[in-house]
């Protein structure tokens, strides 16, 4: 029974350790006040054996970044998920967000940002509005 019960304990303590890259998860980033929140990620599937966990990191952190520079009241901005996907060379990173338009109005939208890979990292490239 104590065999049992440390083998349990053990399997859950691993699995609950794991952070590796999966193709739908959570992370956490900062919204516009600069509190972290959690959002979804997707990652496609044909991306997905190509990124490696810190570089899914770095990219997600360089989207919100400028998605929430594109906003008019950036301290507004929520971040809501992210979708990445490739295309032949290039990583396409959609982050779906709300915040307040010029007139104090909430609104929903997205923004794609683009990265490319130098041999060594992925660098960003540019912005895409909607």
């Amino acid at each position: 029974m104590k065999k049992t019960l440390f083998i349990f304990i053990t399997s859950i303590a691993l699995f609950s350790c794991d952070k590796s890259l999966k193709r739908f998860d959570k992370i956490e980033i900062d919204n516009g006040s600069g509190k972290k929140v959690s959002i979804l990620y997707n990652v496609s599937a044909d991306l997905f054996p190509k990124i490696k966990m810190e570089d899914l990191n770095h990219i997600i952190d360089i989207a919100s970044c400028t998605t929430k520079s594109e906003c008019n009241h950036s301290e507004t901005y929520i971040p809501k998920s992210v979708n990445l996907d490739i295309s032949h060379d290039t990583i396409n990173a959609e982050v779906f967000f709300s915040a307040q338009n010029s007139y104090g109005v909430p609104d929903e939208n997205f923004v794609t940002s683009q990265f490319k890979y130098d041999g060594i990292k992925w660098t960003f490239v540019c912005t895409k509005k909607k």
